[in-house]
């Protein structure tokens, strides 16, 4: 079957995310960024691509987004780097409101909708707007007024700490007794336990919700945190506005750790080894090797190969390293 078949004119026959063959009316052939001739929509080259494109149509969300876009950016971790290892892309469908105001405050990428097609609903063309804008190999979209799950961290917990471990509380604002909305525990997980030892990689980048992650696993002497000092944001919010032309943020809970009965807003997570970032990987990987070789029950081959991996590490890059 045929679609988007090139025309010497630089048209083309627009058909529906290539699945329909029928020709109907001739459009602009969109721009080839390194792709095979006769595809419906651009590709980038596999080298250029990142893993993933999250992508929120936004139309007049102001009340929102900024909830959905905090929870959204807490999920960049240290090996999913957001910017690095995935995008994150707001559609602002000709709102009239806060939304652009909002989005322009994350580090996402903010394009506007096109204009609406004949027959086209709104949402379906905001979306499809991101989606040719994107450069990840998966695609994830999700609406505005979303917030994306807090207890991520207490599933991925949950495969290195027996069920039922109390992770945190969310205190509520407000005068008087200090009143616990929400608290976040580990639970039975499919597959086996994970009772290795466990190595974080944190920097002065790792924010929110993966400041969370290492500041649990340090509380409960679970794993080594090894880097630098984390941006320091434990407290969720909101946005209100406060002006035609200012929206603040403002904190509606506090977290507070079951065993430091504090957080790390403002500070930050400290590490257990303080390095730069560049070399946390080799010392995580290094710290690991030495485990191994204290072990007495390894054999003298395995011993002779952690020993040669060993001393040649510090000459090794992290695409090396993940290589192995």
């Amino acid at each position: 079957m045929e679609t988007n078949r090139p025309e010497a004119n630089g048209a083309a026959f627009k058909s529906v995310l290539g699945l329909s063959g029928e020709p109907g009316e001739q459009v602009a052939a969109p721009e080839q960024r390194g792709t095979l001739p006769g595809t419906v929509l651009a590709q980038l080259e596999p080298e250029q691509m990142l893993e993933l494109t999250v992508i929120v149509p936004a139309r007049n969300e102001e009340d929102c987004l900024g909830a959905c876009l905090r929870s959204l950016v807490s999920q960049s971790e240290e090996i999913f780097e957001l910017g690095k290892d995935w995008e994150l892309i707001v559609v602002d469908d000709h709102s009239t409101d806060g939304t652009r105001a909002i989005a322009e405050s994350f580090p996402v990428k903010l394009i506007d909708a096109d204009e609406l097609p004949p027959g086209w609903n709104g949402k379906c063309d905001a979306a499809w707007s991101g989606a040719k804008a994107a450069k990840g190999k998966w695609l994830l979209f999700t609406d505005a007024d979303t917030r994306h799950s807090p207890d991520s961290i207490a599933r991925l917990l949950s495969h290195f700490l027996p069920p039922k471990t109390h992770l945190n509380d969310f205190v509520g604002r407000g005068d008087g007794a200090e009143k616990v909305e929400d608290s976040t525990y580990t639970a039975q997980v499919p597959g086996p336990a994970i009772r290795v030892p466990l190595y974080v990689l944190i920097s002065n980048e790792t924010f929110s919700g993966g400041e969370e992650c290492a500041y649990d696993v340090q509380g409960l002497k679970r794993g080594t945190l090894i880097g630098a000092t984390t941006g320091g944001g434990a407290n969720p919010g909101g946005t209100q506005r406060i002006d035609d032309h200012f929206l603040i943020f403002i904190p509606t809970q506090r977290a507070r750790n079951p065993i430091t009965k504090t957080n790390w807003e403002g500070v930050g997570v400290k590490p257990d080894i303080d390095v730069a970032r560049e070399r946390a990987l080799t010392t995580a990987y290094a710290m690991a090797l030495d485990m191994k070789l204290r072990d007495t029950s390894v054999s003298s081959g395995a011993r002779t190969a952690y020993s040669q991996l060993r001393t040649k590490l510090d000459t090794m890059t992290d695409s090396d390293i993940f290589a192995l």
